[in-house]
């Protein structure tokens, strides 16, 4: 059993980047805001080859003071002007959002209204700090720590799939016409494998 004390943004976005490279079942990650030099193009990739394998991703996310004066369902154009706009610190989520039709088995975004940071690796490990490690680089004094405590580990898995959904939001243009491509592409397919099986039957 390990507990390690993690030093500033450079240790924790080595944890991070850690996890994305051994987790093999599920990620979970929870951190206030996100921001695109962060979640750059190839952690972008990261993402998706993981969820290709078929590991599952979960990011909670949303400072709750942000969302105060906000419905408790976001319209398409809120939530485009939450996601472009660089002052919110939400532009992080303009290359992943679509992830949840696209692997929607897969991949989950909660807007919790939160303040806390840790995130969880399999049953491997977790790290819980100060640093928003998903949305700043800083060289701001940070402190953590890093453990294989499973009662711990267990205890974050239960702490993230209790925390409630603060605020919902509309489906966008793009998300709904992926979701249609998609359904075409797994009908097409459908028909596909039908007619072939149909015309191999002797």
């Amino acid at each position: 059993m390990t507990y390690k004390l993690i030093y500033d943004a450079k240790e924790s976005l080595e944890v991070f980047k850690q996890a994305l490279s051994q987790v093999q079942d599920r990620l979970i990650m929870v951190c206030p805001w996100l921001q695109k030099y962060v979640i750059d193009e190839d952690i972008v990739e990261k993402i998706e080859n993981l969820l290709n394998s078929g590991v599952r991703i979960d990011i909670g996310y949303g400072y709750n003071l942000d969302f105060s004066n906000l419905p408790s369902n976001l319209s398409e154009t809120e939530f485009y002007d939450l996601i472009q706009n660089p002052k919110k610190r939400y532009t992080g989520l303009q290359d992943i959002y679509t992830f949840e039709v696209e692997y929607k088995k897969y991949f989950k975004l909660k807007l919790i209204g939160t303040h806390e940071k840790y995130l969880v690796c399999d049953n491997k490990f977790a790290m819980i700090g100060s640093h928003n490690f998903l949305s700043s680089k800083s060289q701001v004094k940070e402190i953590g720590i890093y453990t294989t405590d499973n009662e711990i580990i267990q205890e974050l898995i239960e702490h993230y799939d209790n925390t409630p959904v603060i605020i919902t939001r509309e489906k966008t243009c793009h998300e709904y016409w992926i979701e249609d491509c998609l359904d075409e592409f797994n009908s097409a397919m459908s028909d596909y494998y039908s007619n072939y099986f149909y015309d191999t039957d002797y």
